[in-house]
């Protein structure tokens, strides 16, 4: 988990696959969750950040989560891919709160939309609208927005296994969803007016430096609930250059990671993946390796 305390893996060492919970230093037996009566393949357990719910995917094609706060944990599936998908997984990924998941589903185009599972109302909301491939849904770490990839010439890549993906360029950009109707677009217009100070030497008398003691910082506020009504028109561009974008996943409050490859690839060597960072208080974009 995120706090460094638990490891969650599946094992079959019952004879059929269960989710294992163990302590980091491994000085504990591990707790042992059956899932289902009849248990499949599983994959990819993904913490929430309050360490209480665990989502994860099995052979079956569907994304479930489970709470394993409670004392009897069970599955709770939300979401089923309609093929087997060779170019991207669900790509689920937890909300700050550990209220929300964000995923990718395959649409009868055979691109892929974003979907917002809430995991407090039982239901999904559909983010994109499907007519570009949307993929690598990440929340910012503020809660207030939900960044992701869209493409719209990676008609000729969607299907692995055949010849006429190979060696086609495709681009993505990168867009923001603004979750609550109150809020600004992370990228804003900024004003271009210059701050005007004043020639004269600012004084502090000692009555108001003795008022000016520091006060505590309040604790920050639980984030707001999603606003899904009309959220789809709440979705903006990023000021980020277009590429070859493979992943996508949010650092610091404000900050965009992203995997760059080459938009082609000749030679008979994986391409040559390049990090890049993008702050959406400066809307500097920087290679950080």
């Amino acid at each position: 988990d995120l706090n460094g305390k638990w490891i969650a893996y599946f094992s079959d060492a019952t004879g059929e696959y269960t989710l294992r919970i163990k302590d980091q230093k491994g000085l504990q037996p591990a707790r042992s969750i059956v899932l289902e009566p009849h248990p499949s393949y599983y994959y990819s357990p993904t913490w929430s950040p309050d360490s209480k719910k665990i989502a994860y995917l099995d052979k079956h094609l569907g994304l479930y989560y489970i709470d394993v706060s409670t004392a009897h944990p069970s599955a709770v599936k939300f979401a089923e891919q309609r093929t087997e998908d060779f170019g991207a997984s669900f790509d689920g990924v937890w909300s700050p709160d550990s209220r929300y998941i964000a995923y990718t589903l395959g649409q009868p185009n055979f691109l892929h939309a974003v979907f917002v599972y809430d995991t407090k109302e039982g239901h999904s909301y559909k983010i994109t609208d499907g007519m570009s491939d949307s993929t690598h849904p990440a929340f910012d770490a503020s809660g207030k927005y939900l960044y992701f990839l869209a493409s719209t010439n990676t008609g000729l890549t969607t299907n692995g296994l055949d010849m006429e993906s190979d060696e086609r360029p495709t681009s993505s950009s990168v867009y923001a969803v603004v979750l609550q109707r109150a809020l600004a677009s992370p990228v804003a217009p900024q004003s271009d007016d210059e701050t005007v100070s004043s020639d004269e030497p600012e004084t502090v008398s000692p009555a108001s430096a003795a008022k000016a003691s520091p006060k505590p910082s309040p604790s920050p506020s639980p984030p707001a609930a999603i606003d899904f009504t009309d959220i789809g028109q709440r979705i903006v561009a990023m000021p980020i250059p277009e590429g070859n974008y493979l992943s996508l996943q949010a650092g610091r409050k404000g900050q965009i990671l992203l995997g760059e490859a080459p938009l082609t690839s000749v030679g008979p060597e994986p391409p040559l993946i390049s990090v890049v960072a993008f702050d959406t208080a400066t809307r500097q974009t920087q290679t950080l390796a």
